[in-house]
C-alpha cells in the first residue's frame, strides 16, 4: 500500500498562515494522507516578514496536542523551513540541535527584498534575479546542515519562466548529492497556473543522472484545503525518471515509501 506524505506544509505557527495545526491534521485524515510533515518558517532577516515570528516552545507544545489527538490516525513530524542558514549559522545550530523530524534549507530574498517583489527588477534584469538566486543556493547547499532543498526553482512560481545555466544547475545538483540533501517536487506552482512543479522533469531528470535519489513531496500548503494538492501529477513524474526514491523524513533520516 502507498504511504501518502505530505512533506512541506505551514500552520499558523508561520507568519503566513492562518491555519491551526489541527485544522491542517484534519483535512490531511479526510485526504488520506498517512504522514504530514509541519516545516515552519524560521526566518532571521529582518527585513522579512516572519523575522523571529517563529516560537518554538509554542510549537512543540502544539505537536505534542496534535500527536496525543491525532496518534491513531496519522503521523505527525515536526519540521521547520530555514530560510538561508547560511547566512545565519549561529541560528541555524540552535535549531539544528532540536527535536525536529525534518529541517528544509531554502532561498526567499533577494538583496533584503522578497525574491517575488517584483521592484527587484527596478535595478536587475530577470536573467540577474535569477543568476543571484541560484548563486545563493549553491551557497545554501555548500553549507549544508540541513535535509531537503525547499522549492528548488523557487523565482519561477513568480515570473513564470525559469533561467537557469546548466553549469550551475549540475554544480548545485552535484553538492546536494555529496551532502546526502534530498530534492522536494514541490506542487505548488500548479496551483498558480504554471506547467510543472518546482522543480521540473528536466531538473529531476539532471538530479537523477547525477546519482541522486531522494525525493520528498511537498504541496507548500498554507491552508488546509492545499493539503496534497496535485500530488497524482508528482507520482507520474517520478515514475517517469528512473532511479528515483520517494520517502519522507523522521528524526532527520530519510525512509522510503
Amino acid at each position: 500500500m502507498k504511504i501518502l506524505t505530505d512533506q512541506h506544509t505551514h500552520s499558523n505557527i508561520s507568519e503566513d498562515s492562518q491555519a491551526t495545526l489541527d485544522s491542517m491534521c484534519r483535512s490531511a485524515i479526510d485526504k488520506g494522507i498517512d504522514i504530514i510533515s509541519f516545516t515552519e518558517h524560521v526566518d532571521f532577516n529582518p527585513r522579512d516578514p516572519g523575522y523571529h515570528f517563529f516560537n518554538e516552545q509554542k510549537y512543540s507544545n502544539e505537536i505534542i496536542k496534535m500527536r496525543q489527538k491525532y496518534s491513531d490516525r496519522i503521523q505527525i513530524m515536526k519540521g521547520v523551513e530555514f530560510d538561508a542558514p547560511n547566512l545565519y549559522s549561529r541560528e541555524f545550530k540552535q535549531i539544528n540541535s532540536g527535536d525536529y523530524d525534518i529541517i528544509l534549507g531554502s532561498v526567499h530574498m533577494i538583496d533584503n527584498k522578497f525574491v517575488g517583489d517584483s521592484s527587484l527588477l527596478e535595478k536587475m534584469t530577470l536573467e540577474e534575479l535569477f543568476k543571484r538566486y541560484y548563486e545563493q543556493l549553491l551557497d545554501l547547499v555548500r553549507f549544508g546542515g540541513f535535509d531537503v532543498v525547499a522549492h528548488f526553482d523557487f523565482p519561477k512560481r513568480y515570473y513564470m519562466k525559469n533561467i537557469l545555466s546548466e553549469r550551475i544547475a549540475e554544480e548545485i545538483l552535484n553538492t546536494m548529492i555529496e551532502k546526502g540533501i534530498a530534492l522536494e517536487i514541490n506542487t505548488s506552482p500548479l496551483r498558480r497556473g504554471y506547467h510543472e512543479s518546482s522543480p521540473g522533469k528536466d531538473i529531476l531528470g539532471k538530479y537523477a543522472t547525477l546519482g541522486g535519489t531522494m525525493i520528498t513531496i511537498g504541496s507548500d500548503a498554507h491552508i488546509p484545503e492545499n493539503i496534497g494538492a496535485d500530488f497524482d501529477y508528482a507520482f507520474k513524474l517520478i515514475q517517469s525518471i528512473n532511479d528515483l526514491t520517494l520517502g519522507y523524513f523522521k528524526k532527520r533520516v530519510f525512509k522510503a515509501v
